[in-house]
């Protein structure tokens, strides 16, 4: 029986940096803090007020908040996602549109379209750097809101960037508070990545995280109650799996109401406990300061690798991942160059899945654990790069990395697609 071939997630973002010292604190809880009380429904309708507490605390001495952040300003709710299509459907009527700056999360579209039956209009610009310019993204906005044929009614961002892994600075955080108030729409901000910021030496450097949370709103002529924040335990944590996040509106309470009775329905008392022992633990400012060491090391070791190969990329200061441009040709295919990679036991997201604007950039997860795993993926990814060829050689090549990855890797695995203009749709969360 021929062993397995070890896949290599580069497309899913989770936070494998610091699980083993997360899951230190957990096991700690477990063993000291468990009840059989935890075992029963949920008698609060708000939330665990230890938890708010902890929230409370988390954002206030993390966030910078213009006006404290009080426990009744949060809303919890089983995962961002979950969040995100709640505030959706609470805020929007079915086919009103929604703004998002591309690229932007591939799951936007399934949450904002599928599940919340709203247009996501897609915020472009011809140059990806223009992202983060305040005049580029006036201009881009304005030629958006003319272009929706339904009515807008929220901006969507995601800061830090996902998938440009960049912030947005205090004047362009600013500019959309003035945009929203000038055309009466509510600002949401996808903050999930707002702890996971790192220093690199290699990169000139950017803007620091700056939350929306921290603008003053009244000067920007933003109405408050229509500024929301959202954040996961999932990404700046490593806790995926956990299923825990919440929504920061702090003068709208019949929304935080809404959003926290859904969620009173959907969070275990056990997700409750573990992440308020998470955020309350003694150890956790340490463990943030390891985690944002060991994603400096890793995006170093990527953008080392791609940088001795001559691979454009977007320079980075927070996030997972990193925006690279392994296609340099606009007759080269996203899709085919996926699935060669696939084959291989490398899993990546294509561009053209975050309404990227041009073709060949691919998302790479850095954040897949010890540095010496990353640098085993890059070296396939190396000789899977070094062999690619012509168009008929890729096919050809499909081919036999298919056979063999038949051979070798589970059912399971093998069914795995990325996404595609063209093919079925899978999240790369």
């Amino acid at each position: 029986m021929q062993p397995q071939m070890i896949t290599f997630d580069l497309a899913i973002a989770e936070n494998r940096c610091i699980q083993e010292d997360i899951s230190a604190v957990v096991q700690d809880c477990v063993q000291k803090s468990l009840k059989s009380s935890h075992l029963s429904y949920n008698k609060n309708i708000r939330g665990d007020p230890a938890l708010l507490d902890a929230l409370s605390n988390i954002f206030n001495n993390s966030f910078n908040p213009s006006i404290p952040v009080l426990p009744e300003h949060i809303g919890l709710s089983a995962g961002a996602s979950i969040c995100l299509t709640s505030l959706i459907q609470t805020l929007c009527q079915p086919r009103d549109s929604v703004l998002i700056p591309a690229p932007y999360w591939n799951g936007f579209d399934f949450h904002v379209e599928k599940q919340a039956q709203v247009c996501a209009v897609p915020v472009i610009f011809s140059d990806l750097m223009d992202s983060f310019d305040s005049l580029a993204i006036e201009h881009a906005l304005k030629k958006a809101v003319e272009s929706s044929n339904t009515p807008v009614k929220a901006l969507l961002l995601t800061n830090p960037h996902n998938p440009l892994g960049r912030c947005y600075s205090e004047d362009n955080l600013v500019m959309f508070a003035k945009f929203c108030g000038t055309h009466g729409i509510h600002l949401i901000s996808d903050e999930v990545y707002a702890l996971s910021t790192f220093t690199a030496s290699s990169d000139s450097k950017s803007d620091g995280f700056v939350s929306i949370l921290s603008i003053d709103l009244d000067q920007a002529g933003c109405d408050r109650s229509k500024v929301h924040a959202v954040w996961s335990m999932s990404k700046d944590l490593a806790c995926s799996g956990l299923r825990l996040a919440c929504v920061v509106s702090q003068d709208n309470a019949h929304l935080i109401q809404t959003i926290s009775v859904t969620g009173c329905l959907q969070i275990s008392n056990l997700a409750t406990l573990t992440a308020w022992s998470i955020l309350t633990a003694p150890t956790l400012p340490d463990i943030m300061s390891r985690n944002r060491n060991k994603l400096a090391e890793c995006y170093q070791i990527m953008t080392e690798f791609l940088r001795s190969r001559q691979i454009e990329y977007i320079p980075a200061t927070a996030g997972l991942y990193v925006f690279a441009k392994l296609l340099n040709s606009e007759e080269d295919d996203e899709a085919q160059q996926a699935q060669i990679l696939q084959d291989a036991g490398i899993l990546v997201g294509t561009g053209q899945s975050y309404h990227a604007p041009e073709n060949g950039w691919f998302r790479l997860v850095f954040s897949i654990g010890p540095p010496h795993l990353l640098q085993e993926a890059l070296a396939r990814l190396a000789t899977v790069l070094d062999s690619t060829g012509t168009k008929e050689e890729l096919k050809a090549q499909s081919l036999v990395m298919k056979e063999k990855g038949k051979k070798e890797r589970p059912l399971a695995q093998r069914r795995r697609v990325l996404l595609s203009r063209k093919g079925p749709r899978k999240l790369h969360f």
